[in-house]
């Protein structure tokens, strides 16, 4: 029985990868490969790519940010208008590297750059 299943298996991959068309091309830019935040006027035009190919909502960012800052964060994000992350999406804010670092722990990507020491060079 164990053989006969195991045949099955091995066939219907077969099958299964001959017949299976690719969903996207492997050329298409998406977070989790060739993704450069460099690529985009500012960084709220990276944040709103990276929040869309990972099917995330701007409420569900919204809300693990606010919970995850400090409260210093939090006073200074009152004074914004209207939503965090539609704010800084459109550019009309810029958040600070404590706000930054939460929304890419959320969106799992670097949003900037980070420029390298230099001296950690082998020559």
């Amino acid at each position: 029985m164990g053989v006969l299943r195991s045949l099955y298996s091995r066939v219907s991959q077969r099958v299964w990868s001959t017949l299976h068309f690719r969903v996207g091309s492997r050329g298409q830019v998406r977070t989790n490969k060739g993704f450069k935040p460099t690529a985009f006027p500012h960084l709220g035009a990276a944040l709103f790519f990276a929040r869309m190919s990972k099917g995330l909502t701007r409420d569900s960012v919204e809300k693990f940010v606010r919970l995850n800052v400090s409260e210093a964060q939090r006073q200074e994000i009152k004074n914004w208008p209207g939503s965090v992350v539609r704010c800084i999406e459109n550019g009309a804010c810029i958040p600070s590297r404590e706000l930054q670092s939460r929304l890419e722990q959320v969106v799992g990507v670097p949003l900037t750059r980070r420029k390298k020491r230099a001296g950690n060079r082998r020559l």
